[in-house]
């Protein structure tokens, strides 16, 4: 399909003309977002790197904050900072379990050796879907799992909905930010 504004002989729009374009652009575009929740069933579903992009859009879309894709491994779709990348500090992503799945929300410290003392003063919390420590990521994975300190995971046909997600989501960049100026703080 092929949109054009063209104006009328006379140099004029039709406005019912541009209400109709403007209708047609809208359906598109909502047509083609995803929300967060259909983006993590599709990288669930096929695991890979090609299905990282929609969940960054969709993760860029719900925070409004930069994010960059790792094709790992582990695949993890991060939020950046915004400062140039530091040795310590910490980190906010969604990463992929090796072979699919399950996926965590993981906030994670840059640094292996601070990990246990930023766990110690992490304030406990009372929702059991968050579990405090390291995860797993899959066999031989690197770094980015054993560098968790607080995730939720998500699982392939039990995902919760999306008003749930995005509110881990916000709830956990939220955390994100004050473990960032307490680090800058030090």
């Amino acid at each position: 399909m092929r949109l054009a504004l063209v104006p009328h002989g006379d140099g004029r729009f039709d406005v019912g003309h541009l209400r109709r374009l403007l209708a047609v652009l809208e359906v598109r575009r909502e047509a083609t977002a995803m929300t967060l929740r259909e983006a993590l069933e599709a990288c669930l579903a096929r695991p890979g790197a090609s299905r990282l992009g929609p969940l960054a859009d969709a993760v860029r879309a719900t925070v409004s904050r930069p994010v960059r894709v790792d094709p790992g491994p582990p695949h993890r779709v991060v939020l950046r900072s915004g400062t140039p990348r530091t040795s310590g500090g910490p980190w906010l992503g969604y990463v992929l379990r090796q072979g699919g799945g399950a996926c965590w929300l993981a906030l994670g410290w840059r640094r292996l050796d601070e990990v246990a003392t930023v766990l110690d003063d992490l304030p406990a919390g009372r929702d059991e879907r968050y579990r405090r420590g390291p995860i797993a990521t899959g066999p031989g994975s690197p770094d980015p799992g054993a560098t968790v300190v607080l995730s939720v995971e998500y699982r392939d046909g039990s995902l919760p909905s999306q008003h749930e997600m995005v509110n881990d989501l916000h709830a956990m960049v939220i955390l994100h930010d004050l473990l960032r100026e307490d680090a800058r703080a030090t």
